[in-house]
């Protein structure tokens, strides 16, 4: 298979899962049993795998619908790195977001500065195989301090994701947040981002949130009809920024569009015998049609 013809692939995957009529599924899809005996035969057939995925949508089946596209897309990925142009894979609750091993603060614009522009600039990564980022582009703008993210981001580095022990592309969000008020070092009125977070629990209230950021319903999962609740576990920093979220309760098709959202939320400082501190907790993330 081609480069050219890997993309198109894609594509079609895409294009038949979101947007094929069901009415014309119910008349040219083949009996899932045929498909199964398929699939026992060439495991890795693509357009068996989708076939058995549409069935299984409109079944209503859809966690079993969403493990076939995941298998869909995990094929098309061997083709991709026997090719030699692996396709990045977006992360997600298989497969984890990896560790940043190294990493540039932004630059705070003296533009922006001067105008008073702060905020999080949302942008999407792309890890290489090697863990060097690939490419960047922004998801949510903050126009004076767009490049000023780009800038920072283009030089972090990441550890390698394994694919069937194969290191393989990724694709995730991350936020970079101006000014950057984090500190290591204690002063007054602070405490050392060493200090180990205190989790709410008796005594340690939930702090109230400030800054609240909906969720973007991803088009896949409102075409295959799938909602529900996303935990996820949460540390706010002492200045009530979130960092290291991480899913507890997961649903395939909605987790990234949850961090995305909590990365965004902002809380009044938890202060602990006058000192702001770290804390560790539980929220929710609702999506319904």
């Amino acid at each position: 298979m081609t480069p050219h013809s890997l993309r198109r692939s894609i594509l079609v995957l895409l294009a038949c899962v979101l947007f094929l009529p069901r009415t014309v599924w119910a008349q040219t899809l083949p009996a899932e049993a045929d498909l199964l005996a398929r699939l026992l035969q060439q495991p890795r057939e693509v357009a068996t795998l989708l076939d058995l995925a549409k069935i299984y949508e409109r079944q209503g089946r859809f966690d079993e619908a969403d493990g076939v596209l995941r298998r869909a897309m995990a094929a098309l990925q061997q083709e991709a790195l026997r090719a030699g142009t692996p396709v990045p894979i977006r992360v997600g609750s298989d497969v984890k977001e990896p560790r940043k091993t190294y990493d540039v603060p932004a630059t705070y614009p003296p533009i922006a500065e001067t105008a008073g522009v702060k905020g999080i600039v949302v942008v999407e990564v792309t890890a290489g195989p090697s863990g060097q980022v690939t490419d960047a582009k922004i998801l949510r703008p903050i126009a004076l301090l767009n490049q000023a993210a780009l800038d920072a981001v283009r030089q972090w580095r990441y550890t390698p994701t394994l694919l069937n022990g194969v290191p393989t592309p990724v694709r995730f969000s991350t936020t970079v947040r101006f000014p950057d008020q984090g500190t290591n070092v204690a002063t007054p009125g602070t405490m050392a981002t060493s200090v180990a977070p205190i989790r709410v629990f008796g005594g340690v209230r939930e702090p109230r949130r400030l800054t609240y950021v909906a969720p973007v319903y991803p088009e896949l999962a409102r075409a295959a009809n799938v909602e529900g609740v996303v935990i996820i576990e949460v540390t706010v920093d002492p200045q009530g920024h979130v960092t290291e979220p991480r899913v507890l309760r997961s649903i395939a098709l909605l987790d990234q569009a949850a961090l995305d959202a909590v990365r965004q939320w902002t809380y009044a400082p938890t202060v602990l015998n006058g000192v702001p501190v770290a804390v560790v907790m539980v929220v929710t993330v609702t999506f319904s049609r």
